[in-house]
């Protein structure tokens, strides 16, 4: 059985940026040159995504060196490298770097407040027992990607205002989403402030796993498929939905990286969830294990929310044998054909797995190449294998 191996992201359309400041010093996106991300509106046939309201960024400094109390010890210490946002009034210690971004890094950082009594502790700011996880992001770095017209695999701007977006319509805070606390940017770089995931992603989780048994697989996607949910009911397509974009957090699971995601138009004729909405084609985009093949072929008009339960299809698939499906969803891979056929049960069996009915059931209509005949999510959320305990 060939191992569980990492997707990564392929190319996509160009983003540029510009970024315009207002009178109330807060930053907001100006302009993005993307076709993803501004479109008109269309009524008769395939339409075109919609723009999100515009992202709310604000300013911060960079400090090179603060003094703060630590009230752990009893004692003053100098931090090096604090990002003091003007908006919030927290600071952000840069602590340790987690991992390299496209655009930058993401960096964990524990959260500081203004000392109410800075005179009998000798410092203005305070160590909390709180933490965060910031996306830095290099505002060079991303108008010199988007002015040369290069293929990238994220846009940092659509991320934030996806999120915004998305908390400023939902009623309650969406779950298992992971939210952005604020944005705030220097002359450098843009910082995107969202919760610290402690467990690192659910990728991980399941290669040191090999695979999970089919009550831990349920209890994992149905948090998933709460945060998926949520996300098309603010009419929120994904598109690059993978166990890398799913962190962990005390049995938490959040998902992450909406800078691929699109806007679904929910005027008069298109209803969410359903299987007469249409796209015009917007490029290849996500990693290749979790493609949904009209994406892949992108020819023709495509669901965008289709494409989302294709992937969540080729997740439940990984977790249940740690392995990718295939290598690309194309006629011209062998392990793909098996798929094209409807043949999930000759897969499971080829590979020796001892799989319910219903699971293999589900996989089957989740990963069912017909984007007419495939599960909506209402139908995934409703199937037998997820309502068992």
């Amino acid at each position: 059985m060939p191992p569980c191996c990492r997707g990564e992201p392929i190319a996509l359309h160009p983003a540029g940026c510009g970024v315009k400041k207002f009178t109330n010093d807060v930053h907001m996106m100006d302009d993005i040159n993307n076709n993803q991300f501004l479109a008109a509106r269309s009524d008769d046939g395939p339409t075109e995504p919609i723009s999100f309201p515009q992202p709310t960024i604000g300013n911060c400094e960079l400090r090179s060196t603060l003094r703060a109390y630590d009230p752990t010890d009893g004692t003053c210490i100098e931090l090096h490298d604090v990002i003091v946002s003007e908006g919030s009034g927290y600071a952000y210690w840069l602590r340790t770097t987690l991992r390299k971004a496209i655009y930058g890094s993401v960096v964990h950082c524990p959260v500081l407040t203004r000392s109410s009594s800075p005179s009998s502790v000798n410092a203005d700011w305070v160590i909390t027992k709180m933490e965060c996880a910031i996306k830095i992001v290099e505002l060079e770095e991303l108008k010199s990607k988007g002015a040369a017209g290069e293929h990238r695999s994220e846009n940092p701007l659509k991320e934030i205002a996806a999120v915004q977006h998305l908390m400023s319509t939902s009623s309650s805070t969406p779950q298992h989403v992971l939210s952005i606390f604020e944005a705030v940017q220097d002359e450098d770089n843009l910082y995107i402030v969202m919760p610290f995931c402690r467990d690192g992603e659910l990728f991980d989780l399941v290669s040191d796993n090999a695979s999970f048994d089919e009550i831990q697989t349920r209890s994992i996607m149905k948090q998933i498929l709460v945060g998926v949910k949520a996300m098309h009911d603010a009419g929120i397509c994904h598109r690059d939905l993978s166990l890398e974009n799913v962190l962990l957090h005390e049995g938490n699971c959040q998902i992450i990286d909406f800078g691929l995601c699109l806007r679904v138009p929910q005027h008069e004729g298109l209803r969410r969830d359903t299987k007469s909405i249409r796209m015009k084609p917007q490029g290849k985009c996500g990693k290749l294990f979790y493609m949904a093949p009209e994406i892949y072929e992108n020819t023709d008009a495509f669901n965008p929310y289709a494409i989302d339960v294709w992937s969540l299809g080729a997740m439940l698939f990984m977790m249940l044998t740690s392995s990718p499906p295939y290598d690309r969803p194309s006629p011209t891979d062998d392990m793909f054909v098996w798929f094209m056929r409807g043949e999930m049960e000759e897969i499971i069996k080829a590979w020796g797995l001892q799989l319910s009915s219903e699971v293999i059931d589900l996989m089957s209509g989740m990963m069912c190449v017909d984007p007419e005949k495939r599960l909506t999510l209402s139908e995934v959320l409703e199937h037998p294998w997820m309502k068992n305990l």
